[in-house]
């Protein structure tokens, strides 16, 4: 692979999969990568009861983009 070229990597399914565990914890880590999350709900600020956002213990030592980056209104 040429040093010019980043990997992406895309993880997806239906909810309640897997798709955070694995992202984070066997890719992201792994591959000292970062998680950009195209969740329609977990986008939201104020709706943490209708999605399954990863935890801050799951979260810890990889950046993730867009969870929690607009206001709900």
């Amino acid at each position: 692979m040429s040093k010019n070229r980043i990997p992406i990597i895309a993880i997806v399914g239906p909810t309640g999969i897997g798709k955070t565990k694995l992202g984070i914890i066997a890719m992201a880590r792994s591959f000292s990568g970062e998680v950009v999350s195209v969740d329609s709900l977990q986008v939201y600020r104020d709706a943490p009861l209708m999605t399954a956002r990863p935890t801050p213990q799951e979260t810890k030592g990889v950046a993730h983009h867009m969870i929690n980056y607009l206001p709900a209104d």
